[in-house]
């Protein structure tokens, strides 16, 4: 049987591909029915290691990001999807969301994270989920920077947000 933070990752990951079919289907102008629908024409693969790193301001400091959707044409306000590097000596200040899960999945490197009182040491093929409303940042990126697959999807008003306990 799965650990609580195991069903946890994997009802996240359901729900960021389930937000993934639902952005598809929203950019074509209605929810995309996979058993039925023609598939809508935006680009469906991308080869990321092509795409520009564009540097991002804000609370992110030595961050650059390859923004997938916007260059796939699946970019809209429910789900979002980038490849983000932070630098050696980079960061990102303690913030929250009021209605978005973030999702990172880290590729390279490494570094200290942050999700509310938790500090986690994180390292390739770790995945950090965080909630809605719940403070996090980068509060050490490692030597060698840190590269991660970064998925948010937004929580409409009125949509039930689950909260880790």
């Amino acid at each position: 049987m799965l650990s609580r933070t195991s069903r946890l990752k994997w009802l996240l990951l359901g729900a960021a591909l389930g937000a993934c079919a639902l952005a598809v289907g929203q950019q074509a102008g209605k929810v995309l029915d996979v058993k039925t629908d023609a598939l809508p024409k935006p680009t469906m693969a991308i080869d990321t290691t092509k795409l520009p790193w564009v540097p991002v301001s804000g609370p992110h400091h030595g961050m650059t990001a390859r923004q997938v959707f916007a260059n796939m044409g699946l970019d809209n306000r429910r789900i979002e999807c980038d490849v983000h590097h932070y630098a050696k000596g980079g960061s990102m200040d303690a913030h929250s969301h009021s209605a978005r899960w973030n999702l990172f999945y880290v590729i390279d490197g490494g570094g200290d994270y942050r999700v509310d009182n938790v500090t986690y040491t994180v390292h390739p093929g770790t995945v950090i989920a965080v909630p809605p409303r719940a403070e996090h940042e980068w509060k050490r990126v490692g030597d060698d920077g840190v590269t991660a697959l970064y998925i948010a999807v937004n929580v409409p008003p009125g949509e039930v947000i689950l909260r880790s306990q």
